[in-house]
């Protein structure tokens, strides 16, 4: 069975090679394991970013490079041009998997192939989590997400598709476990899935350099973007709950990748919390040791966000002792069971958070008791797992072909 492999994240390449973002590179690779003919596609940048951190090989491969689509506006307006490039990628293979959401929603309609959709995270969600879409801007928004969530509808309703999600709330909306008796959307075709990249050989291959004597050290992953709610983890560090305890925060992410008032929000709440609390800058890190070791030397990762899908720095904080304090949203409960393998809080609620924190830093046992089940949560979630799911949904598709 011949697969095509196709996705909206932005890659270069040149003639020998495709530079991607890693997770997106290791998945790849893990698949070429089972399916040595897959073709690939993607929209290439004019430019290679310090985002492709991860190298492919391209000799005897095939890769298609699709129109770009850096946005939902202009996605729709290229919705005719990716449909023709991936009705021509239809035609060298058996199957397609395809990467969503996807930009060009519309070219995704009246497949030609068997189709396995992987559904990362929740347009709605994203949209209704920033409160940085206001007035005609929020409308127009929200009117568009709708509008994927109903094309995405469309195509995974049909018998020859079937839907993986990060995590079992996703999935839920296409195939809810309570359907009514007959009803089309009570026959499941697919699974939820947990997101992770990280290889068997490299839970625990990193271990803390710092000591147990210094400053509790929470760590933040991740894209400084309202969904992600780090305004709610700087909100709960003002808590004076939070006044006896030694802390310090570092930060790992992209300082630019803000949207609209919320970078000035941000900087306003900074030098409000640096006053009290020290807070470090790593920048953006490349998936491997340098952030391996980051998560080996923090005391808890908080990963306060408004809307998730199943986020992989969830296993890779466990994977390496870190306790994990995050949002009860999306597909994190799938990732986490709360007071088991990390602590689950409200989302938007930074009294709830402090709380949580308060408790973690008061109680050593507790911290110990996490850290143990995280790492056995870990090795269980693994890349080879994951790829794996994607492995049988894709061979459940033969007998469409």
């Amino acid at each position: 069975m011949r697969i095509a492999y196709i996705s909206p994240i932005l890659a270069f390449r040149d003639a020998d090679n495709l530079y991607i973002q890693h997770a997106a590179g290791r998945i790849v690779e893990k698949l070429y394991e089972h399916y040595p003919d897959m073709v690939l596609a993607f929209p290439f940048r004019d430019a290679r970013s310090d985002l492709d951190a991860h190298t492919i090989s391209l000799k005897g491969r095939r890769c298609h490079a699709l129109p770009s689509m850096p946005s939902f506006a202009e996605g729709l307006k290229k919705g005719y041009a990716v449909r023709r490039a991936i009705r021509r990628i239809e035609d060298e293979v058996d199957v397609c998997l395809i990467q969503m959401p996807f930009s060009a929603a519309t070219a995704l309609l009246a497949p030609k192939t068997p189709r396995l959709y992987h559904i990362c995270a929740d347009v709605r969600g994203v949209v209704g989590a920033s409160k940085y879409y206001q007035g005609l801007k929020r409308f127009a928004a929200q009117s568009a997400a709708w509008g994927v969530q109903k094309i995405q509808e469309i195509i995974i309703a049909r018998d020859d598709a079937r839907l993986i999600t990060n995590g079992a709330e996703m999935f839920e909306q296409y195939f809810p476990r309570h359907a009514s008796p007959g009803s089309t959307k009570g026959q499941t075709r697919g699974q939820p899935v947990l997101s992770s990249v990280l290889r068997e050989c490299e839970v625990a291959s990193v271990q803390r350099q710092r000591g147990h004597g210094g400053p509790f050290r929470l760590l933040f992953v991740g894209y400084l973007r309202p969904e992600k709610g780090i305004d709610v983890l700087f909100d709960a560090l003002q808590d004076p709950r939070l006044d006896r305890h030694d802390l310090e925060i570092v930060i790992v992410g992209c300082q630019d990748a803000v949207e609209g008032g919320a970078a000035e929000d941000l900087q306003a709440q900074l030098c409000e919390l640096q006053s009290k609390v020290p807070v470090r800058f790593k920048g953006a890190l490349d998936f491997g040791p340098a952030l391996f070791q980051e998560f080996a030397n923090a005391d808890a990762l908080v990963l306060p966000s408004r809307s998730e899908g199943t986020p992989r720095v969830l296993v890779e904080a466990r994977a390496f002792g870190c306790p994990v304090i995050a949002s009860r949203v999306g597909g994190v409960p799938f990732s986490v069971e709360d007071g088991v393998d990390g602590l689950l809080v409200e989302p938007g609620s930074p009294d709830l958070l402090s709380e949580a924190i308060d408790g973690l830093i008061s109680k050593p046992g507790l911290r110990e008791a996490l850290v143990s089940e995280g790492l056995k949560r870990a090795l269980g979630r693994t890349l080879e797992s994951y790829v794996q799911v994607m492995v049988d949904e894709l061979d459940a598709l033969r007998k469409h072909i």
